[in-house]
């Protein structure tokens, strides 16, 4: 048969398309396409494959009056296969038997081999399959958009390029800078692969009630670093000052406070988390809030969750002191364009996060040594490259005679040295440190009143969360990437009717990028539901636990509901709040952030907690004031686009020209 006559075929194979096996699917999706009659060998090449690793998607005979407690498909199968055994190299694996449970009319499979080397339960094709397709559009896009915006970044850079290159006293070779700039997008692709991957592996890995655990630990911990980081942040400001200005004593200065300071504030916050932490009723509270007296045998103990979280916590926050000292080599590389130094290590340090966390069974303490060995890889890279290259050995460091391209500059503008620190920058931190923290306290009052509520809200809020990296993060890393590159660089040099341009054609793929999670979660909400859900199987093979599997997923899907709009919220949030930080409007951000807690956040998460009383109605009020800041946030930056192109002033008055980017 041609591939014309199957590509008309297609709408009769549609609705059985996503039944079929990833391998599968993706061999029949390059058949299909036009003049692919060379591709027909994948499907044979795959045979031996799927024989191995797939068995029959037809669904297993049930009690006559059992329910499967998850979403089935149209055609009335389960969401996921019970095995009794997982078979062999020779033998095909076999599925449990349904059986009644009297007292909540739902399936439970006694006879799943649950054991630490048993099978358990696995996703049905039908669902894995309305997964896939929902991730593979969604990186699509993410790619697409971060093609778009990286031509676009590259055009205003070559519409400036001249100026930039009379200005610049350190001209290299376009080699050079070719593969500078592609460490970039390097580091850029590895933190949001890595961030989504994450994300994935530990909600699909840990156990529900670690997991549970995992979000309510963060829930505590993000607020308290948020707190101890506004150091950082005014260091960062600075760094971007010193760099404009040339003046390597006083950038050397700045990094040496930004590594120091930020050791000891780091130092000081994870000494009063370990001080919670050895207060037991505390950390009970805090790491197993939703305990009740289940009569559920897989549900562990709230000392058996203590036990088993401490570790996380305790090893989350000592990584605070290497994360904030961090943070200010990091600034300095970015800003002094040594993309190179820290694209290797933002990769050695995922890679060492990745492979620590598959080296071994996942745990909530290899978590958080994966994070630690991480946050150490980084450093020590970062410190190493910069001690074996000359350049920022001598400018950064200190160590030996100044690079001959920098001696001018550096005779220059050490003349006249600005305060390393002054009150201004201080505030500016402060400021920046404020409109997170206030999102933050309302995520953190909303996780811990759906606590209450049980294992299943909470449960069902982190599968949510660990959904958002994808849907969220990667969607609109493009654009409050290219805004965080090209608008600083823009009001330094002046260029205020360029940017307000580059701002009118940001605003655009900003809301096409938040819009590319809405139709793909709705669409495929059931299946997102059952995937990020699926270790919640594992009470489905026992009557006392029943309830709780079916509570999961009897309101998982209506939760992903609000997940789509809340996605949307934090794409566009997240590229507004970058172009305001481009234009130095810290204190507006700051009151604004206020604002909304008080007449926002607060009476939103009440009203979910008192009056709905249910995880996705907490999950709304949780990201409400996310999308009001978007919009407030949204607005001044086009009414400060506005202003500097008609000359008038505002915070970026008297911001000094940065370094030129190349």
């Amino acid at each position: 048969i041609s591939c014309s006559q199957i590509w008309k075929l297609f709408p009769l194979l549609n609705m059985h398309f996503i039944q079929l096996p990833f391998v599968r699917r993706l061999s029949l999706a390059f058949i299909l396409l036009p003049e692919c009659s060379a591709l027909h060998a994948i499907l044979q090449s795959t045979d031996s494959l799927l024989q191995r690793h797939n068995v029959s998607s037809s669904p297993l005979a049930s009690a006559p009056s059992c329910q499967f407690g998850a979403p089935s498909s149209p055609t009335g199968e389960a969401a996921f296969y019970f095995w009794q055994s997982g078979g062999s190299a020779t033998s095909q694996p076999v599925r449990a038997a349904p059986t009644l449970d009297e007292h909540s009319g739902l399936c439970i499979y006694p006879d799943a081999n649950c054991g630490p080397a048993g099978l358990c339960c696995s996703i049905a094709p039908w669902a894995e399959g309305g997964r896939d397709i929902s991730d593979i559009l969604t990186s699509v896009a993410s790619i697409i958009l971060l093609a778009v915006m990286t031509m676009y970044i590259r055009h205003m850079i070559t519409l400036m390029q001249r100026e930039w290159d009379e200005a610049d006293k350190f001209i290299s070779s376009e080699e050079w800078h070719k593969m500078n700039e592609t460490c970039v997008y390097v580091s850029l692709f590895v933190n949001v692969v890595t961030a989504v991957v994450m994300a994935k592996l530990t909600q699909v890995l840990l156990s529900v009630h670690d997991r549970n655990a995992m979000l309510a630990a963060l829930a505590i911990l993000t607020p308290v670093g948020e707190v101890f980081q506004f150091v950082e942040d005014s260091v960062s400001v600075k760094i971007g000052y010193a760099l404009g200005k040339g003046c390597d004593k006083t950038l050397r200065k700045v990094l040496q406070l930004g590594v120091f300071g930020g050791l000891a504030m780091g130092t000081v916050a994870a000494g009063l988390v370990s001080l919670v932490a050895a207060w037991p009723a505390a950390m009970r509270n805090i790491l197993s809030p939703t305990h009740s007296l289940s009569s559920c045998s897989l549900l562990p103990s709230p000392d058996e969750v203590v036990m088993r979280a401490v570790p996380f916590w305790l090893l989350s926050a000592w990584a605070w002191p290497l994360n904030f000292a961090g943070m200010a080599v990091q600034g300095v590389l970015l800003a002094a364009r040594e993309y190179g130094i820290f694209a290797l290590a933002t990769l050695l340090a995922r890679l060492m996060l990745l492979g620590t966390w598959l080296s071994h069974p996942p745990s909530l303490q290899l978590l958080g040594i994966a994070n630690m060995l991480s946050s150490i890889t980084f450093v020590a890279v970062c410190v190493i490259g910069m001690l074996l290259n000359s350049r920022t050995r001598s400018r950064f460091l200190g160590i030996g005679a100044p690079p001959a391209e920098n001696i001018l500059s550096t005779a220059q503008n050490d003349v006249e040295e600005p305060r390393v620190l002054d009150p201004h920058v201080l505030k500016q931190g402060i400021q920046a440190m404020v409109v997170d923290l206030c999102l933050q306290l309302g995520m953190t009052a909303g996780v811990f009143l759906v606590a209450n509520m049980g294992t299943v809200e909470l449960y069902q809020i982190s599968a949510l969360q660990s959904a958002m990296p994808q849907y969220g993060l990667a969607l609109g890393v493009c654009c409050s990437y290219g805004l965080k590159l090209i608008a600083a660089a823009l009001i330094g040099r002046r260029k205020f009717s360029e940017f307000s341009d580059f701002v009118n054609r940001v605003i655009p793929l900003a809301f096409v990028a938040a819009s590319v999670a809405l139709p793909l979660v709705l669409l495929f909400k059931t299946s997102l539901a059952i995937s990020y859900g699926s270790p919640a199987c594992l009470y489905a093979t026992e009557a006392s636990c029943a309830p709780i599997f079916g509570g999961v997923f009897a309101g998982l899907q209506d939760s992903f509901t609000m997940f789509a709009p809340a996605a949307f919220s934090l794409v566009l949030f997240n590229i507004f709040k970058s172009g305001l930080y481009g234009c130095f409007d810290f204190e507006f951000m700051a009151k604004a952030g206020l604002a909304v807690l008080l007449l926002v956040s607060v009476p939103a998460v009440l009203a979910a907690a008192l009056i709905w009383k249910s995880a996705s109605s907490m999950y709304a009020a949780m990201y409400l004031p996310v999308l009001v800041l978007a919009l407030i946030f949204l607005q001044r930056l086009r009414s400060n686009s506005a202003r500097m192109a008609r000359g008038e002033p505002g915070p970026w008055t008297g911001i000094e020209a940065p370094e030129p980017i190349k």
